[in-house]
């Protein structure tokens, strides 16, 4: 089958959308990624056997990344274009399409060329919205602006409204966790027209690290905890930070390692500064995957701060597996599906959301070795027999070679 994925970013890196195309494409599949062109990268190019095509997309910053004919209908022109150019040069017979913004313009295209539409659905796109597109906090003119630019273009009614029209549009759905799926049969969608495939790693995970460089002789006689993801303020990170400074007093040796970037970054740096953790955070900014898997594998414990709201209880991130596969101890808030995997498995310890003494307390548990051995070594099981990438691309490439699915 000749599949064309839509990416409304750029690529690389994407670790979903690299595990998913390969996998696709190892099973016979011919996959055509159209993305957007981050401006120094080819505008085509074959990428571990896909092939990558790149469009030029540069709407005004105010437009907050989107065209205005997005934002009026949800209907991207600028996009619409470039897909029906796209599939003149390499036709497709379904369209896989990442997270909400992009999937009414598809489902158009996909009904113009007769065609199926495929909804990889990452998140609950209207409820980040709430929780991710808060108004800065650096002069009452800039809250006000933000404020009445999130009203107009990204104003949370109108993207459930969207949502619930191409959930019920869109051929097939892919969710990366049962929560979702609960939520989206909730909603009255077919529960056999949703595909569970989660954000898990490769069961190799661990053995295909290079080992050169993970020493970092710098961390010897340090408790390293680590995090890596984005610095968004529904990542719980300013509560990651107080539980490290209470934490110090009883784990002297305590570094904190913060991998990853986003709008928070500076406001943590001044949190760190302010409770004294100088010589003992660490910001690495954005690294790439093999870098960050080289620092995790050294640390002690690894730690998902998050927030809990309808947002993170509908999702998960790639880093819970990640952690597992490298047995590393999880601290985790209880966020629905974290909380679930993470207590099923034995695999860390679930605290409070926002309470940084009892994330402390926890942290100064694991450092009783034996106890964290295990609660890794249980990560690690878990990993090697049900929460691997070989298991979950599984179901991918059984959907698009499903009797019902390819009839059309």
């Amino acid at each position: 089958m000749r599949i064309c994925m839509i990416l409304d970013h750029h690529f690389p890196p994407d670790i979903r959308i690299e595990k998913e195309a390969r996998s696709l494409a190892a099973a016979g599949h011919t996959i055509t990624l159209m993305c957007r062109n981050r401006g120094d990268q080819p505008e085509s190019e074959t990428i571990g056997g896909i092939r990558v095509n790149r469009i030029r997309y540069t709407p005004p910053k105010f437009l907050g990344g989107y065209s205005l004919s997005y934002h009026l209908r949800f209907v991207d022109l600028v996009w619409e274009k470039a897909l029906e150019k796209g599939l003149e040069e390499h036709p497709a017979d379904a369209l896989h399409v990442h997270d909400l913004p992009m999937v009414k313009t598809c489902l158009r295209i996909g009904r113009r060329r007769k065609i199926r539409v495929v909804f990889d659905m990452h998140e609950n796109w209207p409820e980040e919205l709430i929780q991710g597109r808060k108004p800065r906090e650096d002069n009452s003119w800039v809250r006000m602006r933000d404020r009445i630019r999130n009203f107009v273009l990204f104003n949370n009614r109108r993207y459930v409204r969207l949502e619930k029209e191409v959930i019920r549009k869109a051929d097939r759905i892919i969710v990366v966790v049962d929560e979702m799926k609960d939520r989206l049969t909730s909603l009255g969608i077919d529960p056999l027209k949703i595909t569970v495939v989660m954000n898990t790693s490769p069961g190799d995970t661990a053995f295909s690290i290079d080992p050169a460089g993970t020493d970092f002789p710098e961390w010897t006689g340090r408790f390293v905890v680590a995090y890596a993801g984005g610095f968004q303020s529904l990542r719980g990170l300013d509560t990651l930070v107080r539980a490290a400074a209470i934490a110090r007093k009883r784990i002297p040796n305590i570094l904190l390692l913060l991998m990853g970037q986003g709008d928070q970054e500076a406001l943590l740096n001044l949190q760190c500064q302010s409770l004294d953790l100088a010589g003992h955070a660490v910001f690495t900014g954005w690294i790439p995957l093999e870098e960050m898997m080289r620092r995790l594998r050294r640390s002690d414990v690894c730690v998902i701060p998050h927030r809990v709201n309808p947002h993170t209880d509908t999702t998960i991130p790639h880093k819970l597996f990640q952690y597992m596969a490298l047995a590393k101890p999880v601290v985790a808030t209880p966020v629905a599906p974290i909380r679930r995997i993470v207590e099923e498995t034995d695999c860390g310890i679930v605290v409070p959301d926002g309470s940084a003494e009892e994330m402390a307390e926890a942290l100064v548990r694991l450092t009783d070795r034996r106890l964290a051995a295990r609660l890794g070594e249980n990560g690690r099981k878990a990993v090697e027999i049900r929460y691997h990438w070989e298991a979950d691309s599984k179901k991918l490439v059984e959907l698009y070679g499903s009797p019902t699915f390819a009839k059309n």
